[in-house]
């Protein structure tokens, strides 16, 4: 018996991928299209040419629907198998990572028009490398993905870590440059989530190629030997909280979970936290509290809690892999009775952090790929 498929249903077979790959690229072009559009906008400060991003960003998410209902009549009418199959379905999730990059140009747009009213800007020039680096590595992300490639995708992974390392450098001398009044303090907040932005697109790039590994190999490579849980603390200056927070977590013994404390501005544990951890049986690390910009490998963090207002501008993208939540304290060295203060903050903070890891715990019991 021939179970070899006939040459019409080849040809129909392939007439559709060659269909579907043709409007994955026309989706990606328009999103890739956008950011440079929205990267010129910034240069310039060009409000027109922001609005035209903003508006033109309908069309990224009208090809999202398009993109999926073919996706569904694709496997409705072929019935698709093996590497077709995995295609298919590495192609619905890729979609949602292109109307995501699209969503960024439009959101970098709207800074733009923040921006193109304040008349003090810091050199734009590493910014615009970063958004070179991103898109060059989304346009080598989508065309391993068409063309199947998966070497081209493994070496494509590799330029994330470059993208971040720069992310970090920029916003420290971003930071570095408010603090100086050296541009517009209203100009802070719009730069870091433009910077964020373009650096997102590299994590979106990142995504997709591991799309394209899946593709090719059949096996999932993202976080793949991962068996921990990463926690980060955030305070603002590194006096108090975060090491607090740090501390009590490491005395708690949770079994695979990483604790680790970082501060927006360099700082070290103020002494009288120090007693107060000693008094508590804590243990005391004798060192400062590391810069956020400085820690490596923040997007393998799951978690991220803030545990001042100060730190909300760098909070994790609600659609970013990583969670982030909000414990604010007032910090107890700015309190009249310091004592007091620390303690009413070490029960907050010794209590919120067992919640959390119990939860996490549960999930990871009933859900084997929680992690994952």
């Amino acid at each position: 018996m021939n179970t070899q498929p006939l040459p019409h249903i080849e040809a129909s077979l392939k007439k559709d991928l060659d269909l579907l790959k043709a409007k994955l690229m026309e989706m990606a072009e328009r999103a890739e299209k956008a950011h440079w559009d929205s990267l010129a906008a910034l240069k310039a400060r060009d409000r027109q040419a922001a609005y035209t991003v903003i508006i033109r960003d309908q069309y990224i998410d009208e090809l999202e629907i398009e993109l999926d209902k073919q996706c569904q009549e694709f496997i409705i009418r072929h019935q698709p198998a093996g590497g077709h199959l995995r295609f298919v379905l590495s192609v619905v999730k890729v979609v949602k990572e292109l109307e995501r990059i699209g969503d960024y140009a439009e959101s970098i747009a709207r800074q733009v028009l923040i921006l193109s009213s304040i008349p003090s800007l810091p050199p734009l020039d590493k910014i615009e490398m970063l958004a070179k680096m991103a898109l060059t590595m989304f346009r080598s992300a989508v065309r391993c993905l068409i063309e199947a490639d998966a070497k081209g995708a493994a070496e494509t992974l590799k330029q994330e870590l470059a993208a971040d390392k720069l992310r970090r450098e920029i916003d420290g001398e971003l930071a570095c440059m408010r603090e100086k009044n050296q541009f517009a303090f209203e100009a802070f907040t719009p730069l870091l989530t433009i910077v964020r932005r373009f650096e997102r697109v590299s994590d979106q790039a990142r995504n997709i190629c591991e799309e394209t590994l899946y593709m090719a190999t059949g096996e999932y490579v993202r976080h793949k030997g991962s068996d921990t849980f990463k926690i980060m603390f955030i305070d603002d200056d590194g006096s108090c909280l975060a090491p607090l927070a740090e501390a009590i977590s490491k005395s708690l013994n949770f079994h695979k979970f990483i604790f680790v404390a970082a501060c927006l501005n360099k700082g070290i544990p103020d002494m009288l936290v120090i007693d107060f951890m000693k008094s508590k049986g804590l243990a005391v690390e004798d060192k400062p509290v590391p810069i956020f910009d400085q820690v490596e490998d923040k997007e393998r963090f799951n978690v991220m809690i803030a545990l001042s207002p100060a730190c909300r501008p760098i909070m994790p993208e609600h659609d970013s892999k990583m969670m982030g939540l909000e414990w604010f304290i007032d910090n107890p060295m700015r309190q009249a009775n310091v004592g007091e203060a620390l303690e009413k903050a070490f029960n907050y903070l010794k209590t919120h952090i067992i919640d959390l890891v119990s939860a996490i715990q549960g999930e990871i019991k009933n859900n084997v790929n929680f992690l994952r």
